[in-house]
């Protein structure tokens, strides 16, 4: 048994730069059914280990520039002490070698969103077992870069996290809602290392150019 990363979601999320490296594997990539806390997570975990193996599998071969979060593969709630049924969640860490440009972290989160946010939300609703599942409440994709503020001189991660319920996932995967009507829908919460900040309401439309349908 390991210490897991917490996914299930007071967020602390305070995580440094570690080294760079290879992929993590699908044994760290995934939490372990028994560091489960919650029996029903715990029973979901059982139940769909080879979905959630599938998952990793789809990850790489659909984005091999992500890394995973030690333990981002679960079934989470979305928030700490939430009575919400849990979440599939995924946890992926951008390429640090491909920084993203925005201003600040809002702007670098609707960046990284829109690189990854209907791939990754794809991917999740793709696991058709556990969409049919009425015990599963939803997806969560937390998406993890490399910030500009460093501490003791190392960086610090930026994350964005989106919950959703799987009807809103399910259009959004399919091209039948924008972004911004996704994002409207959907539990969000940016973060500076632990440092939870205001994310604000998209007004703009999607940007032109690839939406992420063809390449997974």
């Amino acid at each position: 048994m390991r210490a897991p990363v917490r996914v299930a979601l007071g967020l602390a999320v305070a995580f440094l730069v570690t080294e760079a490296g290879a992929v993590r594997p699908v044994d760290e990539a995934i939490l372990p059914v028994e560091d489960y806390k919650a029996p029903e997570a715990r029973a979901l975990a059982q139940t769909y280990a080879e979905e959630l193996a599938a998952l990793y599998e789809d990850v790489r071969r659909c984005a091999p520039e992500l890394d995973f979060q030690l333990d981002g593969i679960a079934f989470q709630r979305p928030r700490q002490g939430s009575s919400q049924s849990p979440h599939l969640t995924l946890w992926v860490l951008l390429d640090a070698r491909r920084r993203l440009a925005g201003p600040s972290p809002a702007a670098r989160a609707v960046e990284a969103i829109e690189q990854y946010g209907r791939k990754m939300i794809r991917q999740l609703s793709a696991r058709g077992p556990v969409e049919a599942d009425a015990d599963v409440g939803g997806y969560g994709l937390i998406l993890s870069w490399v910030g500009p503020r460093k501490i003791q001189n190392r960086a610090v991660m930026e994350s964005f996290v989106v919950f959703t319920g799987k009807g809103s996932a399910s259009a959004f995967a399919a091209g039948q809602a924008s972004l911004r009507e996704f994002l409207a829908s959907a539990d969000v919460r940016l973060f500076d290392g632990q440092q939870e900040l205001p994310f604000p309401v998209l007004t703009t439309p999607d940007p032109p150019g690839p939406d992420g349908l063809a390449a997974c």
